[in-house]
């Protein structure tokens, strides 16, 4: 079989079709696909600019982007489980830098799973940590 091609990304106002495919990237994440969902329903509504990526023609991974001041605020970067580990990723982080640049950031964030394959990813932009947050869970009285 040939190699597959580069990676093409592309910006995309179909917040539903964004949703769509997000879900179906982050659904090996856990059983609470309907939190989830809704999760990056919010993300689509907040963000400036969504972004999808294709290799080959399919569309295998998304990405979103916000713009406050001079701070690009990257979020929502997630890759089909079958596509994983061949840049889709990284391109559609270098695309988003890209694009608040143009739309004037000089800075960029974004929050992750430390030692994530997103963390490797963002190294080669030359991100750094910052910080950890944990999450703390409560059980229902």
């Amino acid at each position: 079989a040939a190699a597959p091609g580069p990676v093409a990304v592309r910006t995309t106002k179909n917040r539903r079709g964004w949703t769509d495919l997000a879900t179906r990237a982050f659904a090996d994440w856990g059983p609470e696909l309907g939190a989830l969902r809704h999760t990056l329903e919010a993300s689509a509504a907040v963000a400036q600019v969504l972004c999808v990526a294709s290799l080959d023609g399919e569309d295998v991974g998304v990405a979103g982007l916000a713009v406050y001041d001079d701070l690009a605020l990257l979020v929502s970067g997630a890759v089909l489980p079958a596509f994983r580990g061949r840049g889709v990723h990284t391109a559609l982080l270098g695309a988003r830098l890209a694009l608040a640049h143009a739309l004037g950031a000089t800075r960029a964030a974004l929050k992750t799973v430390p030692d994530s394959a997103v963390e490797r990813s963002s190294r080669h932009f030359d991100f750094a940590r910052t910080g950890i947050r944990k999450r703390v869970r409560r059980e229902a009285a």
